[in-house]
């Protein structure tokens, strides 16, 4: 008799542990990592965000950008009846603090995150957000490979603003077809993806003579020796490739060098947050891109409202911000006229931003709008 309880409490026993295994694939996939919804009657946004250090402002006026889209969104009763929660952690500007903050939002069964816009930070967590299937929104970056690269797919990753090569392609050809510009010369890092991406595709579509590439290193915060490597260089014209924050360091460092040519760089227009590390009046004669048109009727209402509620000028970094969420309006409102239940897939129909591929180009001189033009 005692062999046969025995027997049977093994068998008992086997059982408890086949039933955990089940039960830790069914509610937990496996990882550990809860599959159930712990939050159905909402929608999760986690916010990972550069809101400190050198790009602390561009952080902000995403955040500024995304807080309107959402109290707007949930005033009106949220998405089908759900509200939007979401939370802001400030990444630091830092690629390993970036990668956790996906591993929390992960745990935590978010829904979808928004950032980071750094390019290095991006391709530290592309990998993880794929193996998490936690679809990321990055409202900034342009790196053309964010998505693909060495024919490799990641399709959670989603890109608001247009990229790289739709921007330099259009701006390469208007500086030397319309600006006359014929001999330009590009600060890069080459160390850094999305700049090395740049000066890549401005070699590569400008028409002119390419005088120099002339090499900085984004992470420094001083450019006045690069600076120096123009003297006795015959040229007509400049291209910073960077983000904002370096590209606005280097405006400076340029202006205050006494160097007067045309400025180039694409990507950072109508921000506030440049003009204060350029300093307004080094934003002379130089030429940004941006997929957003500030003068453009179609966004007049809109900018007024937000500017009314918020007390702030819509600039690139905010817009972005805003069209961020309302992708994610957008991807669950497809979903339920689709019958679908794939965010992701439905998020990756949205397209860029405006679906579109119309860059505009504005003109600053002291520091003021001078005009703006659609690229051709």
């Amino acid at each position: 008799m005692k062999a046969k309880i025995a027997i049977l409490g093994g068998a008992f026993i086997a059982l408890l542990v086949v039933a955990g295994v089940l039960i830790n694939i069914a509610f937990f996939g496996g990882d550990g990592i809860a599959k159930k919804n712990p939050h159905p009657g909402e929608i999760y946004i986690g916010a990972n965000l550069e809101l400190s250090g050198n790009y602390r402002a561009f952080g902000l006026d995403v955040k500024a950008g995304m807080k309107y889209a959402i109290d707007s969104i949930n005033r009106e009763g949220g998405i089908d009846g759900k509200k939007i929660h979401v939370e802001y952690i400030d990444n630091k500007n830092d690629s390993t603090n970036s990668r956790e903050i996906l591993e929390d939002f992960a745990k935590e069964r978010y829904d979808v995150m928004i950032g980071p816009n750094s390019t290095a930070s991006l391709l530290a967590l592309r990998e993880k957000a794929e193996e998490l299937k936690l679809p990321v929104i990055t409202p900034l970056n342009s790196y053309d490979y964010l998505a693909m690269e060495d024919n490799v797919k990641y399709p959670y990753m989603h890109q608001i603003n247009l990229p790289n090569y739709v921007q330099i392609e259009k701006l390469a050809k208007y500086a030397f077809d319309q600006l006359a510009l014929t001999k330009i010369v590009v600060f890069y890092d080459p160390n850094n993806p999305d700049s090395k991406n740049q000066f890549d595709r401005f070699k590569e579509d400008y028409p002119g003579d390419l005088v120099e590439g002339i090499e900085f290193n984004t992470k420094l915060t001083d450019y006045a020796e690069d600076v120096k490597k123009l003297a006795g260089m015959d040229y007509d014209g400049i291209f910073v490739a960077g983000a904002a924050a370096s590209a606005g360091l280097m405006i400076k460092e340029l202006r205050d060098g006494d160097v007067s040519a045309p400025i180039l760089t694409n990507d950072k227009c109508n921000s506030e947050s440049i003009f204060i590390i350029a300093g307004e009046k080094n934003i002379d004669n130089v030429y940004m891109t941006s997929g957003f048109n500030p003068l453009d009727k179609d966004e007049e209402q809109w900018t007024i409202t937000y500017k009314t509620k918020t007390g702030q000028t819509v600039n690139d970094f905010s817009y972005y911000g805003y069209q961020s969420v309302m992708r994610i309006f957008d991807a669950y409102k497809s979903m339920k006229n689709n019958g679908s239940s794939d965010f992701n897939a439905e998020l990756a129909k949205m397209g860029n931003y405006s679906n579109s591929e119309d860059v505009f180009l504005t003109h600053y001189v002291a520091g003021r709008v001078d005009n703006v033009v659609e690229l051709p």
